[in-house]
């Protein structure tokens, strides 16, 4: 027997509900704002919508049936291994781990971050080109991420498409190395179902059978300061966006992502990893299992830090342990920082510290008939040791957290020693030793494949 802990509290069943029907009431009655003016042509004819202006009403019926169909054919959580996502292909920035200081990114900083990426994937990191190379034309940077995760990533490419003009060529390199491409769909202002994600669904929709339906109302600003308020908005925003999504793919799987978002009102930047941030995601989880919305992942790795610091390392175990004992299992997004601006390998370092401890905590704690042997502790007596016990020998172990980076040794060997930081050091040569051992390489096929896609986009764009 295993004793396991965790959260308690929060939404319950009415509480979200509240949250639903409020959502839905929004929908019916205010709608969503829209500027394609061939999606909202399209909608028109779609039983459960109504166009006025350029506002799409939703009747409540057509969003339960959304809701419904999405509870019937999406499996039930499942608790599945730790995983640390990457968000490829969007951070502009690095944290430079020689000089400790942040410049723009190059290609050859793409190519050897993916290389770091691709060697820790069975440590469980999913994702892949963790950054964006500057010296390349602003319209082909996401197609270069492409080609260097399909070249150097032994898990394959993984690039968003975030628009009708990268789709284009997007799709072709997709098929070209036989992966599925997924659809975020994004409300980038609350209710407003506008830009080049809707866009996309509306020209492409044919190409797609996965989606994910994403909004960020941010408290305060363009949502109510309420995270109850800002819940109903996210939850009008995400489900609204499901509903359009299915009126173009009616059997299109779609994940659900409501969440809300906190602000630092004294800047107006968005405060990635406060408490208010963290309370919201512990409210996302629980529509997540009610609605049966799939595993997305917490967002327990955001961070407003800019470098790879205390304050980074603070705020990201702190939300890391809360979503840990909801039970998330998948966490994003590994090594980012400076509000996805910036990528650091370091933190990333950091992160997979910080993901085995609180794994260690979910893990929990043995309670068999061994661990209550209270003949172990009369025979040891009042004065003895446990070091040569066969219980400590065989299980030390499975039971003491052990980590590759963090310090542990006498305060005496730390005064005697340099100033070096110890757990740096330690960061900078795990992220060298894999870089160099990196071994794959795509086939040369493929890769010309790609490049041909590659060029003609060159010419187009």
């Amino acid at each position: 027997m295993n004793i396991n802990f965790e959260l308690k509290g929060g939404l319950n069943e009415k509480n979200i509900l509240d949250i639903y029907h409020c959502a839905c009431e929004l929908l019916e009655k205010m709608g969503m704002e829209a500027t394609n003016t061939e999606m909202l042509k399209y909608l028109e004819n779609i039983d459960g919508f109504e166009i006025k202006d350029s506002y799409i009403k939703i009747k409540r019926s057509e969003i339960e049936r959304c809701v419904r169909y999405q509870y019937e054919n999406t499996e039930q959580d499942t608790i599945k291994a730790y995983e640390l996502q990457i968000l490829s292909g969007y951070p502009i920035y690095i944290e430079d781990r020689s000089e400790g200081i942040l410049r723009s990114v190059s290609t050859s900083d793409a190519i050897e971050q993916t290389k770091l990426i691709s060697g820790l994937h069975r440590s469980g990191v999913t994702g892949s080109t963790p950054v964006v190379p500057q010296d390349v034309h602003p319209s082909l940077r996401h197609l270069k991420c492409f080609m260097i995760g399909a070249e150097y990533d032994s898990g394959g490419p993984d690039v968003s498409i975030g628009s009708p003009k990268t789709a284009e060529f997007l799709l072709p390199m997709m098929e070209a190395v036989d992966k599925e491409p997924i659809l975020g769909v994004f409300v980038l202002n609350p209710l407003k179902a506008c830009g080049d994600t809707f866009d996309t669904l509306h020209t492409y929709h044919k190409k797609f059978r996965k989606f994910t339906a994403g909004c960020m109302p941010l408290m305060g600003v363009t949502a109510p300061i309420y995270i109850s308020g800002a819940l109903i908005m996210a939850l009008a925003s995400a489900l609204g966006t499901m509903a359009i999504i299915r009126a173009y793919v009616p059997d299109a799987e779609c994940n659900v992502e409501a969440r809300c978002w906190s602000v630092d009102m004294k800047s107006l930047n968005m405060a990635y990893g406060m408490p208010q941030m963290v309370l919201g995601d512990l409210c996302y989880e629980l529509f997540r299992k009610f609605f049966h919305w799939g595993v997305n992942g917490c967002k327990a790795f955001h961070s407003q830090a800019l470098k790879s610091d205390a304050q980074a390392n603070g705020q990201r175990g702190a939300y890391a342990m809360a979503m840990a004992l909801s039970g998330q299992r998948v966490f994003q997004y590994g090594g980012l920082l400076g509000t996805d601006m910036v990528f650091s390998p370091i933190q990333l370092m950091y992160d997979l510290e910080l993901l085995k401890y609180v794994k260690s905590v979910t893990d929990g704690f043995d309670f068999s008939k061994e661990s209550l042997d209270i003949d172990q502790i009369i025979n040891v007596g009042c004065s003895g040791d446990y070091l040569y016990e066969d219980s400590t020998l065989d299980h030390y172990r499975d039971l003491t957290f052990r980590s590759e980076l963090w310090t542990g040794g006498s305060v005496t060997n730390e005064i005697l020693m340099s100033k070096t930081d110890q757990m740096l050091c330690c960061a900078k040569e795990k992220i060298d030793r894999i870089i160099r051992q990196h071994s794959y390489h795509a086939p040369e096929d493929r890769i010309k494949e790609l490049e041909h896609i590659y060029k003609c986009a060159s010419k187009r764009l």
